[in-house]
């Protein structure tokens, strides 16, 4: 994105452009692997948990890359989408690994904080993909022109409404009332309610996940109830 937010920032990408923020880029990974290598030599871990848990986060890394190959398409599919969705939440599950073994915790701790970090991250980009398409005149312009189209809409084009959507987003540059369209026809066709109903599964197994914790979790199920509220 060239902007974010409702005040529309610049990003790094929209300031200096892409040769500049690719080395940005470049130079944060480096940095953040010295310093992780750093300070997990601290750590006793057994290297091939270690290497389980950093393995998620080139997942990440071929997700992103996956995601170049929807850019701009109409025909994205919604399992598709969901499993995009799956890998790109690798790196929080990643990191709850890394947590529990760096805690000391059994196999099964690790496991199960595992899959809570995975749902976590997961309800994270489908709440993003539903203030996305709410905050139409700045993050929906930015997803149809340069990116993914938000879950409620890829449930949109599997609908009836599919025809008027599409014949919406190949116009081009698009006006607030085409826009605004786009989210009226997201909510219509059932792409709104389905994507609620997908977080709150995901967060009623994020919160089972912690029942196989054991110990003192409420500081994580404070984090998916506020990722995921409930009526």
């Amino acid at each position: 994105s060239y902007v974010r937010g409702p005040r529309r920032r610049k990003t790094i990408l929209g300031r200096y452009g892409e040769e500049v923020a690719l080395l940005i880029g470049d130079a944060l990974l480096l940095r953040g692997s010295w310093m992780l290598a750093r300070e997990l030599s601290r750590f006793r871990l057994r290297p091939s948990r270690l290497r389980e848990a950093l393995d998620l986060i080139f997942e990440l890394g071929s997700a992103e890359a996956l995601e170049l190959e929807l850019v701009g398409r109409v025909d994205v599919k919604v399992e598709d989408y969901l499993r995009l969705v799956e890998m790109k939440a690798a790196d929080v599950e990643a990191y709850a690994k890394l947590g529990a073994l760096i805690g000391g915790g059994s196999d099964e701790q690790v496991e199960a904080l595992g899959a809570y970090g995975r749902r976590l991250g997961m309800i994270t980009i489908l709440r993003d993909d539903i203030e996305d398409l709410l905050n139409y005149k700045v993050e929906l312009r930015s997803r149809v022109l340069r990116e993914v189209l938000p879950l409620p809409l890829i449930y949109a084009l599997s609908s009836e409404a599919r025809g008027e959507v599409v014949e919406i987003l190949r116009r081009g540059e698009l006006g607030d009332e085409e826009l605004e369209r786009l989210v009226e026809l997201a909510d219509r066709s059932g792409g709104v309610d389905n994507t609620l109903s997908l977080i709150d599964r995901l967060a009623e197994e994020a919160e089972r996940a912690l029942d196989r914790v054991g110990g003192s979790v409420e500081g994580l199920r404070v984090l998916v109830r506020a990722a995921a509220p409930r009526p």
